[in-house]
């Protein structure tokens, strides 16, 4: 699991101002285990908010009864039925926190056998779907799958644990009735998760980066938010800021109607919605409580994607994608940072001062030449020679 932390509670650099005000977003990305309590203050200078990420707790298995032997509330009945996955016969059964499978023998001893999962949790599913294959070569060589139960959801690389790719179980069977009934079933199941998103609202910067973004979301993002039954609101930015615009003219409506606010961009885009976000809060009443409940998650289409490291620990679009669609949640520390003039701006990445300062801020001028212009200004940055005065203090944690 990875945690992204602010590594500085306060600085005062010269002009720069005070960090202070450590905060915490919702965002979509890897899976804590336990319930955290919520803890609200007062929004005022010094104020510490956390928003707090939570998955509840599923009931424990309960033995299987069979799908057709007894009747009653479909919140308390199971299932139990034999498919056919991977050319192997598979005892699978329905739990209240998902599949449990168990390998009954092969079909074709010749074919050899390959890794038939032992448990798929409700957690790990996107949806369910029913399929009839009535290919003439399918229903000679494979009998008794002409019908298919196709389980959406995803395996974990072997290498790094942390990137996800999409996997498809097709479990068979000759019976039409039991092929509905477990996809409806599956559904039903997956639709009473509370922390699963239902209705997003997607803000696409199409200069981010390498331009990528709309690629990005058409080809990759998109068919898994449909796979999960996510409707999605589509706003694409104009110009720098316009984020932040998009999010302080939101109705307390329009807030209420959405789960979560995704970013399909780079670092920039992510910190204009938190920065919209953040000041919704700062506005107290009705409006800040909403903007409070409100998630970020963040796919990558920029170039460095610094966010998407920090809270996925990979830059992999389909991963964060998949986290998104699952509900999946983490806290994300932010950082305030107060100037003389009595401005503030918040920060997740970052808080540049000096030659790092100069070199972000002319670096945009070459945002056409893609990530290479970081290397550009940063000789020509140093090739300046300027030097930079600053005096640094910060305070210590609060003790335990």
């Amino acid at each position: 699991m990875h945690f992204f932390k602010s590594l500085l509670p306060s600085l005062a650099v010269n002009n720069l101002g005070r960090v202070s005000a450590r905060k915490r977003l919702h965002t979509f990305s890897s899976r804590p285990q336990t319930v955290v309590p919520v803890k609200h203050q007062s929004h005022n200078q010094h104020a510490h908010h956390t928003l707090c990420l939570y998955r509840p707790n599923l009931p424990q298995d309960t033995p299987a009864e069979s799908l057709y032997s007894q009747g009653g509330d479909d919140s308390t009945t199971f299932a139990e039925a034999v498919f056919i996955l991977q050319q192997n016969r598979v005892s699978v059964t329905l739990t209240s926190s998902g599949l449990q499978l168990t390998r009954l023998g092969c079909t074709f001893p010749c074919c050899g056998t390959r890794h038939i999962p032992v448990a798929v949790s409700y957690d790990d599913i996107l949806s369910a779907s029913y399929l009839q294959n009535t290919s003439w070569i399918w229903t000679t060589f494979c009998i008794g799958q002409t019908h298919q139960l196709v389980i959406h959801t995803f395996k974990r690389s072997r290498r790094r644990r942390c990137l996800w790719c999409p996997q498809q179980l097709i479990l068979g069977s000759s019976s039409a009735g039991v092929v509905e009934e477990w996809a409806m079933r599956i559904n039903s199941a997956i639709r009473q998760s509370s922390h699963r998103p239902r209705d997003l609202l997607v803000l696409l910067n199409p200069f981010g980066g390498t331009r990528k973004a709309k690629e990005v979301w058409r080809d990759i993002a998109m068919p898994v938010f449909n796979l999960a039954g996510v409707r999605c609101m589509n706003i694409e930015t104009e110009r720098a800021w316009h984020a932040r615009q998009l999010i302080s003219e939101l109705t307390l409506h329009e807030l209420n109607s959405y789960d979560g606010i995704v970013a399909v961009g780079g670092d920039g885009l992510f910190q204009e919605i938190m920065n919209g976000l953040l000041d919704l809060r700062a506005q107290g009443g009705d409006m800040a409580a909403a903007a409070a409940c409100m998630r970020l998650g963040h796919i990558p289409a920029g170039s460095t994607d610094a966010v998407a490291y920090s809270i996925n620990g990979t830059r992999s679009q389909l991963t964060a994608a998949l986290h998104i669609a699952l509900g999946d949640r983490i806290p994300l520390d932010v950082l305030r940072v107060d100037t003389e003039d009595m401005q503030h701006r918040f920060a997740v990445c970052v808080a540049s001062y000096g030659y790092m300062g100069d070199l972000m801020k002319d670096s945009e001028k070459l945002r056409w030449m893609g990530p290479a212009r970081y290397n550009i200004q940063g000789a020509i940055t140093l090739f300046t020679g300027k030097a930079y005065t600053a005096r640094v203090s910060w305070l210590p944690p609060p003790l335990p």
